[in-house]
């Protein structure tokens, strides 16, 4: 790594993660399920389904901070994730583009694009989802190209974590298996590699063990009460939760009106002067990586449209 890259990789870090400190909410937000985190923490519960137990004991690890209330630590955990998040994205455009200064540049427009930075100042897990996303992306894009296993072992531990977190990250997963099949990549792979490749899957949902222990002290949020292994897999499906089923109001909302919504929420997450850049680089980056251009076009348009339904979901 040149000493330029390293210092723009550096910055990308430091400059998003300052930013957010100073604007970060000083107490308990009222956004989304900001305000139900940090109580979960501190005492030692868990989230609505599926439980979030990896972001719960990430939140309690920064309450040991000797600063500051519950609340804002469990927000500066949050900041710190999206921050982290960041390098990882550039680094990720670098190797895409092979041009340092356009990666940090589209670093930092993700870090401060309208929804991820909203989501940064605040104990939501959507933070972490998005660092599992790109982390997930960038280590498969790896294994691919520079045909090492290492990378492929640490993508399947990183999807792990990350389904284990928030399912939405199938939305990545999926189009990633497509290309995996399509790039015959299963020719590299051994018997070996297959049968221990589940493993390596199930290792990220290793957190759940806190859920299993923290049902048995009934907290006064006790989903599923998941203190056997039917009441885990009931939390994590979130078979009462209703996150899959639609509302009648979702179901009544026309395609055509998903669509709209859609592309409203692209455009208002960045700003108006970064919009005819994206369009202007999409004939670019089709050129030169067609796989990596559908996967990205699949992941946005497929996953924001997933959300929207999921915002309109009991």
């Amino acid at each position: 790594m040149k000493k330029n890259e390293l210092f723009l990789l550096t910055l990308s870090f430091l400059i998003p993660f300052y930013i957010y400190c100073y604007t970060l909410c000083p107490t308990i937000s009222v956004y989304a399920d900001a305000a139900e985190f940090p109580t979960q923490a501190f005492i030692s519960g868990f989230g609505h389904p599926p439980g979030f137990p990896l972001f719960i004991l990430i939140i309690k690890l920064f309450q040991l901070l000797p600063f500051g209330n519950p609340a804002l630590k469990a927000n500066l955990a949050a900041a710190f994730i999206s921050a982290i998040t960041i390098p990882i994205f550039f680094w990720l455009m670098r190797l895409l583009i092979k041009d340092s200064f356009i990666g940090f540049v589209s670093a930092l427009t993700l870090a401060f694009s309208k929804i991820y930075w909203r989501n940064a100042l605040v104990s939501e897990v959507f933070g972490l989802l998005a660092f599992f996303i790109i982390l997930s992306f960038f280590l498969f894009y790896l294994w691919i190209f520079k045909k090492k296993k290492i990378y492929f072992y640490s993508f399947l531990l990183a999807s792990g974590f990350g389904l284990a977190h928030h399912q939405l990250i199938i939305v990545t997963l999926f189009p990633l298996l497509i290309w995996f099949l399509i790039a015959k990549k299963w020719r590299d792979l051994t018997i070996k590699d297959y049968i221990f490749s589940p493993f390596l899957v199930a290792t990220g949902f290793i957190p759940y063990l806190y859920i299993w222990n923290a049902a048995k002290n009934w907290p006064l949020q006790n989903w599923e009460n998941p203190q056997n292994f039917y009441g885990l897999i009931r939390l994590f499906l979130r078979s009462t939760y209703g996150t899959f089923t639609l509302t009648q109001q979702a179901k009544e909302v026309s395609m055509v009106t998903q669509i709209i919504s859609t592309g409203k929420m692209l455009v208002e997450s960045f700003s108006p002067l970064i919009i005819p850049l994206f369009i202007l680089g999409l004939p670019i980056i089709f050129k030169k990586n067609t796989p990596v251009f559908l996967c990205s076009f699949f992941i946005i348009v497929i996953g924001d449209w997933f959300s929207f339904n999921l915002r309109h979901a009991s």
